[in-house]
């Protein structure tokens, strides 16, 4: 019978290696560090910036802020209150997220007083209303300038008004360009500070990786020790349970390999030109469950110091993601 324990025992050391060399192998051969280096410059954009562009009698300033959608709030003068549909549609086609605030400043030049005309149908509804009103108000006195200076009183010719709207367009182009070139700017500072976060944590994994073997050892070491202890006697097929089991429990190796793949991910899509901030911040969510995941089985005080160390550096680029377009 002892002979018996002692064999299920040597046979439960061999089997119990296989597992360990199984999964202490590295799910990836060539450094991390070596593969981050491989992607180009980053190529995303930071929801924040500002823009001012100055053209004659008009000027643009456009903000960006967060937000979690495309939001975007005109001012215009009420001359040029017709453009505001093809506006809305230059700034969509270029800005895919965030808070928008555009302020057109215009203050047109002397009109020829033959370019322009009255418009008698407003006139002609303002004098009704005005009349009603001096009803109330019999000393009041009307001031002519107010009533030509009234919006849609005067317009101008087509040919003028067409120039003006063709000038609001283009200057927006010239402004919304130096917007992105802003965002482009911010947005690769942003990209640089991630890259370090992602930088930490790789050195984290491999100090964890390190760890692997010598944590599913001292795991086995006190299980075989318990069974002693408790002089145990169990069959092969028992004792193979009872292996597997504990590697299951304490490895994390998974944890290991998906956090890596995550960070490799994230890098990757830090290079995409289009908006790329709610799959970054889908991937950081991903990045903190597994942390979360590998520090509830860490039965190791350095692979329980990693793994804060890794979530400190994962919260760190969840803020960060939160500036991204």
């Amino acid at each position: 019978m002892q002979n018996k324990q002692v064999k299920n025992r040597e046979w439960g050391v061999k089997k119990y290696a296989m597992i360990v060399e199984q999964r202490s192998t590295p799910p990836y051969s060539r450094g991390s560090s070596d593969i981050i280096k491989d992607f180009p410059l980053f190529m995303i954009a930071s929801m924040t910036a500002f823009a001012r562009k100055a053209e004659g009698a008009m000027m643009w300033e456009i903000r960006s802020v967060n937000h979690r959608y495309l939001e975007i709030t005109l001012r215009l003068p009420e001359s040029l209150r017709l453009l505001e549909q093809p506006i809305r549609e230059h700034i969509q086609h270029r800005i895919k997220r965030g808070k928008i605030e555009a302020v057109l400043k215009y203050q047109p030049n002397e009109v020829p007083l033959s370019a322009m005309t009255v418009n008698s149908s407003s006139l002609m509804q303002l004098a009704e209303v005005t009349r009603t009103v001096a009803q109330h108000f019999p000393q009041s006195h009307l001031n002519l300038i107010d009533v030509l200076t009234w919006p849609g009183i005067l317009q101008t010719e087509d040919a003028v008004a067409d120039s003006a709207h063709k000038l609001v367009l283009t200057t927006l182009q010239v402004t919304l360009e130096d917007l992105l070139a802003a965002k482009q700017r911010e947005g690769n500072d942003i990209a640089c500070c991630i890259e370090k976060h992602l930088s930490m944590i790789q050195t984290q994994l491999h100090l964890i990786q390190k760890r692997i073997p010598i944590v599913l050892q001292v795991g086995y070491d006190k299980m075989q020790a318990r069974f002693t202890e408790l002089a145990l006697s169990l069959d092969k097929e028992r004792l193979e349970q009872e292996m597997v089991w504990l590697a299951q429990k304490i490895d994390i190796t998974e944890e290991c390999h998906r956090l890596h793949s995550h960070a490799l991910e994230v890098k990757r899509v830090l290079q995409q030109k289009e908006a790329a901030g709610r799959r970054l911040d889908f991937l950081a969510q991903e990045l903190h469950r597994e942390a979360n995941t590998l520090a509830s089985k860490s039965i190791d005080a350095e692979v329980s110091r990693a793994a804060i160390e890794l979530k400190v550096q994962i919260e760190q680029i969840r803020e960060q993601v939160q500036n991204i377009e």
